[in-house]
């Protein structure tokens, strides 16, 4: 999450040039890939497309501009492994 915050930081001072290149997808992480393929059993999607999932939601509930008040690390985890649906 701080990585993020810091790069949107970054980029927000950037100029045109360098925001387009910046915009190109970014590479997968081969130790978060590695990680979701530890469990690859208890998935529903591939570890790659999973590790993109956990990036996209960190992503979206720590920029203040999507998630309002950013979300703590404990709670991405949580919605990432649980969703948002509550259980007995």
């Amino acid at each position: 999450q701080r990585r993020i915050t810091h790069v949107w930081n970054l980029l927000s001072g950037l100029g045109p040039e360098l925001r387009a290149r910046a915009a190109r997808p970014m590479a997968d992480s081969d130790a978060l890939v590695a990680m979701m393929a530890a469990n690859a059993d208890r998935l529903s999607t591939s570890p790659a497309e999973a590790a993109r999932l956990l990036r996209g939601l960190t992503l979206a509930l720590t920029h203040p501009m999507v998630a309002g008040v950013p979300h703590s690390a404990t709670d991405i985890v949580h919605f990432f492994l649980n969703g948002i649906e509550t259980r007995p």
